[in-house]
C-alpha cells in the first residue's frame, strides 16, 4: 500500500518469478508440498530458492533489489482500488464474481473447487490469528497472512541460527505444510522418494529456483503472497505482480515450447 510503487522491481520480479516456476514446474507453494511427499527435486529446489531471496533480501543481491526498488511512480490514492470511485465493496465484488466464474467454469470436481476454497479461506483466518489471537501490546508482531518468499528465507536462516532469533508466523507456515503434506502422504501410502532424471534436468530446476527467489522478492511476492494474499487487499501493486507473474509464466513456456519442437525436429532429422 505504499504510495510510491516500485514498479520497475515489480515488473522484472514478476517476470523473473514467473518463467523460474515454469522452469520448476510449479511455484514455491506446489513445491513445498511436494517436498513433503518425498519429492527430492522439490526440496532442492526450495532450499536454492531460500538462499536466492535471503540473498537478495539482504545479503549480496540486496543491492540490486534497492536499486531497482529506488524506480517508484507515485499513485497517491490510487494505490488501492477502494479509493476508486464505487469503493471497496464494489471492487472486492467485481474481483470475487471474477474469480468465482473462472473456477466454475474450469471444469474442476466440486471436491477440489471446496479444497481450493478453503485454501482462500486461510488467508483472512491468517489476518485474524497475528491480528488478534496474538495480539499483544507489550510484544507486537506484524499483520501477516500466507507468503511463501520471504518465509522461505527466514526459514533457511531460522535453521542456522534459532538459538539467536525465534520462529515466527513464516517460519511456522512453511513448516506446517511440509508436516501437512508428508502426513497426509504417509497415510494415503502416497509417499514416494524422487529425485532428478538428468543432469539437464537439474540445470532447469536450479535455474528456476533462483530465478523464483530473486524475482519473488523484487515484485514484494509470490503468486500466493501477491496473489492470494495481496489480491483481496485490492492492492494495485499486488495486482501488477500478479499480472508480471502470468505475462513471465507464459513467455517461458512459449519458449520451452519452441525448444521441445526444435529439438524434436532435430531428432527425427537425425533418425531418418
Amino acid at each position: 500500500m505504499a504510495a510510491d510503487l516500485p514498479v520497475a522491481a515489480i515488473l522484472l520480479g514478476g517476470l523473473l518469478f514467473g518463467a523460474g516456476m515454469v522452469l520448476t514446474r510449479g511455484c514455491a507453494s506446489r513445491l513445498t508440498v511436494l517436498a513433503g511427499t518425498g519429492n527430492l527435486r522439490a526440496l532442492t529446489v526450495m532450499l536454492v530458492f531460500a538462499i536466492a531471496a535471503h540473498a537478495t533480501l539482504k545479503g549480496i543481491l540486496a543491492p540490486v533489489r534497492t536499486a531497482l526498488g529506488s524506480y517508484t511512480v507515485t499513485l497517491g490514492d490510487a494505490v488501492s482500488l477502494a479509493n476508486l470511485p464505487g469503493g471497496a465493496l464494489l471492487w472486492a465484488s467485481v474481483t470475487a464474481a471474477g474469480a468465482l466464474s473462472v473456477a466454475l467454469r474450469s471444469g474442476n470436481r466440486p471436491a477440489a473447487l471446496l479444497g481450493a476454497a478453503l485454501i482462500g479461506a486461510l488467508v483472512p483466518v491468517a489476518w485474524v490469528g497475528t491480528g488478534f489471537v496474538l495480539f499483544d501490546e507489550f510484544d507486537p508482531i506484524a499483520l501477516e497472512s500466507l507468503s511463501f518468499t520471504a518465509p522461505a528465507a527466514d526459514t533457511l536462516f531460522w535453521t542456522v541460527a534459532s538459538s539467536s532469533i525465534p520462529a515466527g508466523f513464516g517460519t511456522g507456515l512453511i513448516g506446517g505444510v511440509l508436516a501437512g503434506a508428508a502426513a497426509l502422504s504417509l497415510l494415503a501410502g502416497r509417499f514416494r522418494w524422487q529425485s532428478f532424471v538428468s543432469p539437464r534436468e537439474t540445470g532447469r530446476y536450479l535455474s528456476g529456483a533462483v530465478l523464483m527467489g530473486v524475482g519473488g522478492v523484487l515484485a514484494g511476492g509470490c503468486t500466493v503472497g501477491a496473489g492470494l494474499a495481496g489480491v483481496p487487499t485490492l492492492s494495485v501493486a499486488a495486482i501488477l505482480t500478479l499480472l508480471a507473474i502470468v505475462a513471465g509464466a507464459k513467455a517461458a513456456d512459449r519458449a520451452l515450447s519452441a525448444s521441445a519442437s526444435g529439438s524434436a525436429v532435430s531428432a527425427s532429422r537425425q533418425a531418418a
